[in-house]
C-alpha cells in the first residue's frame, strides 16, 4: 500500500482526480480518499496545515493501513534567490526544522526524473521580507513534522516528499478577495503539476507492489517453521545456530533441494535427534552438506 499525506484540499483535488480516488464513507479521524493505482491500494489522508497536525495525520495511515511507502505532497515557497520556479515540482533530498534545528536526510534509493532540493518546515507563514537561503531553498510548515512521526513506522528510503513552488512568500491574506486569489491561484498551479505528481505516485505504487511481492516470497511455510523448530530442538541449537539454520531452510527450498527426505534418512539412522549440544554442533556442520 502507497500512503499519501496532502495539507489541503485544493493540494489534493486535481491529484485524486488524476488517480481516481474516491472520498472514504464513514468516520474516520481525518478525510481520506482511497483507490487501486496500478494494483496496488492508496489512501491519501488530509492533514491540515502546521507540524502538529501533519504528525498526527502521518501517525494515522501508519498505524491503521500500514503502508510500505508514504509520499507527502503539497505546495511550498521558494526562499531562494533569483527568478522564482513557480510551478517546478521538487523531491526534497533534506528536511531541516526551523524550531528545533534538527536535520534529517531521505534516502534517495530509487532514481527519479525530478529536480531535489532542501527544504525547511517553520511554524509562521514564509512572507516576501522573510530570510532568502539558496542551500534550502524550500519552506513549508509541515514535511519535518511529517518525517519525524513516519520516522517510528517506516524507514527514511520510504519516506518521499514532493514539492511545488507556488510563491516567494505570502502576506497573509486578511480579506476574502485575497484569500480567494491565493486559493485560485495555488489551485491553478497544483492542477498544472498533478499530471506529473500523478507519474510519480504510480511509479512509487509499481515499486511498492514489487516489494510486497518479494515479501511474500520470503515468508516462511508452514513446512519450513515445522522444521526449523525441529531441528532446534534436536540439533539443542543456539540463536546463531538457529539463524543459521534458518538460511539453510531458505537455501535449500530456493534451490529445490529434497531436504526433508534428506533429514528424515538422517532420523531413520539414528544420527537425530543429538544427544547433547556437543553432539548437536557435528551433526549440523554435517546436515549443512545436504
Amino acid at each position: 500500500m502507497v500512503g499519501i499525506l496532502v495539507a489541503l484540499p485544493v493540494e489534493a483535488e486535481p491529484l485524486c482526480l488524476a488517480l481516481g480516488l474516491k472520498r472514504a464513507t464513514g468516520s474516520s479521524a481525518f478525510p481520506m480518499y482511497l483507490g487501486t493505482v496500478d494494483d496496488t491500494e492508496c489512501v491519501l489522508v488530509f492533514s491540515g496545515t502546521g507540524r502538529i497536525s501533519a504528525a498526527a495525520a502521518a501517525s494515522y495511515p501508519l498505524t491503521e493501513f500500514p503502508p510500505t511507502r508514504l509520499l507527502t505532497y503539497g505546495s511550498c515557497a521558494w526562499r531562494g534567490s533569483g527568478d522564482v520556479p513557480q510551478g517546478t515540482t521538487f523531491c526534497v533530498n533534506k528536511l531541516v526544522d526551523a524550531v528545533s534545528g534538527r536535520t534529517w536526510y531521505p534516502d534517495m534509493v530509487y532514481s527519479q526524473p525530478l529536480p531535489e532540493a532542501a527544504l525547511e518546515t517553520g511554524d509562521t507563514i514564509f512572507g516576501p521580507e522573510s530570510e532568502r537561503n539558496d542551500l534550502i531553498p524550500l519552506y513549508d510548515q509541515e514535511a519535518s513534522a511529517i518525517f519525524e512521526a513516519a520516522s517510528h513506522f517506516l524507514g527514511p528510503h520510504q519516506v518521499v516528499f514532493l514539492k511545488t513552488v507556488t510563491d516567494a512568500g505570502v502576506e497573509f491574506p486578511d480579506t476574502k478577495e485575497t484569500r480567494r486569489e491565493l486559493k485560485d491561484r495555488i489551485a491553478k498551479i497544483m492542477g498544472d503539476a498533478a499530471a506529473l505528481v500523478s507519474d510519480e505516485v504510480r511509479r512509487y505504487a509499481r515499486v511498492a507492489k514489487d516489494l510486497e511481492h518479494k515479501q511474500e516470497a520470503l515468508e516462511p511455510t508452514v513446512e519450513e517453521t515445522e522444521w526449523l523448530e525441529r531441528l532446534c530442538g534436536d540439533l539443542h541449537a543456539s540463536v546463531a545456530m538457529r539463524e543459521e539454520l534458518q538460511r539453510l531452510l531458505r537455501y535449500w527450498i530456493l534451490a529445490g533441494i529434497p531436504y526433508a527426505d534428506r533429514l528424515e534418512e538422517r532420523y531413520a539412522a539414528g544420527e537425530l535427534p543429538a544427544k547433547d549440544r556437543q553432539e548437536g554442533k557435528i551433526r549440523f556442520a554435517e546436515i549443512r552438506r545436504l
